[in-house]
């Protein structure tokens, strides 16, 4: 039988032969790899793969407003003029960020305001103490809010389709002198629950420029219409509840 030749066999049973032939080997299997993927094009680049893995929302727009005030049968009422403008006299009146109405009479607070409200609780549905006057406050504060309540589901007023209307919480409040004298809720704040008697303000967007809130708010019980609750200006003291009718038009600037 022929025999094996030494020196090959010498080669091929070294341990550091053996270890050279596997880094060769390694090397060029990176190498073949790395070739191949820089000849596959990229799908997308980084900002993209981020914005599909985190996709959001772009901000909503504040939207500025001219409300006018309907006098007709209501206890809110506005002063000399029923129109107020935003950015004028003053006067603050939006649909904020949020999707919120907001309107302030009087934003300069060391001036005495411009423009004002009436509001009327001279017809009390369950009254526990006086309610306070009303003509000593001069500046005043009303917004809607989205509700925690079962079943009501909060649409920015921005987001509304035409024709289309909702359900939400509001809230007014007095001020003199940087004191808040009472708050009036329709389902806001105390009275944001399923159990509350108060009504929902009801929002409508009528078209693309145009808004009407009422406080017909009939969403969880068809029976309670223009009730709000009274209360001091730190909320814990309840005067009572009252008849409170309201209707405002907001007008897109």
């Amino acid at each position: 039988m022929k025999q094996a030749n030494p020196f090959l066999q010498k080669i091929v049973l070294n341990p550091a032969s053996r270890l050279l032939m596997s880094s060769l080997l390694l090397a060029f299997l990176i190498t073949s790899c790395t070739k191949k993927a820089a000849d596959i094009a990229p799908v997308s680049n980084s900002g993209e793969v981020a914005t599909a893995r985190s996709p959001s929302s772009p901000s909503l727009q504040t939207v500025s407003l001219i409300v006018t005030v309907n006098n007709a049968g209501n206890k809110i009422t506005s002063d000399a003029s029923p129109d107020y403008s935003n950015g004028s006299q003053n006067v603050q009146a939006v649909i904020d960020r949020n999707g919120n109405f907001v309107f302030n009479t009087n934003t300069n607070s060391s001036k005495a305001a411009i423009r004002t409200l009436n509001f009327d609780f001279s017809s009390p549905i369950t009254e526990y103490s006086t309610p306070p006057a009303t003509n000593t406050s001069k500046s005043y504060t009303l917004e809607t809010v989205a509700s925690i309540s079962t079943g009501i589901t909060f649409i920015p007023l921005q987001n509304l389709g035409d024709g289309q209307s909702e359900c939400v919480s509001f809230r007014a409040w007095g001020v003199t002198s940087n004191t808040i004298n009472w708050r009036a809720t329709f389902h806001a704040g105390f009275e944001d629950r399923d159990s509350s008697t108060t009504a929902f303000a009801y929002v409508t967007r009528n078209n693309a420029t145009t808004w009407t809130i009422t406080s017909l708010g009939n969403c969880l019980n068809a029976a309670i219409q223009n009730k709000a609750a009274l209360r001091s200006g730190n909320a814990q003291t309840l005067y009572g509840y009252y008849n409170l009718p309201f209707s405002f038009t907001l007008t897109k600037l």
